[in-house]
């Protein structure tokens, strides 16, 4: 792996290209490990927003308390966690998912690219 290549992968970016195949998947994915670094807690934490301003809380009609998309995706995030654990394979549509499961999974995530669906296979080994 050169300097040049680490230079080509974003961990924020959308879906791979539709013309990527899977072992282009593979050397794009061992470079993105390379990149993230692993944390310690076991899952992404996600809170319900609700609309402050200088530390008290709104409660008129044009203030929003509900979820937001920050907490589905956690949920999304939390939710593929639990099933890869329970040894059970699932699917990411988007490289950014794969970056944040990496900081979760580090060393037993392993994925496969299926273009003809356009996702990633992810599991643990």
């Amino acid at each position: 792996m050169t300097l040049e290549d680490l230079k080509n992968v974003d961990l924020s970016a959308q879906r791979p290209p539709a013309e990527m195949t899977d072992d282009q998947w593979q050397e794009y994915f061992k470079s993105m490990k390379l990149l993230v670094q692993p944390v310690k807690d076991r899952t992404m934490h996600c809170k319900r927003s609700s609309m402050t301003v200088n530390g008290r809380r709104l409660e008129d009609q044009s203030s929003y308390n509900g979820d937001t998309q920050w907490y589905h995706y956690c949920q999304f995030i939390n939710t593929v966690l639990s099933a890869i654990r329970h040894k059970e394979h699932d699917y990411c549509y988007n490289i950014y998912q794969i970056t944040d499961l990496l900081k979760y999974e580090h060393d037993r995530l392993e994925t496969r690219w299926l273009p003809e669906d356009r996702c990633i296979e992810v599991w643990l080994k």
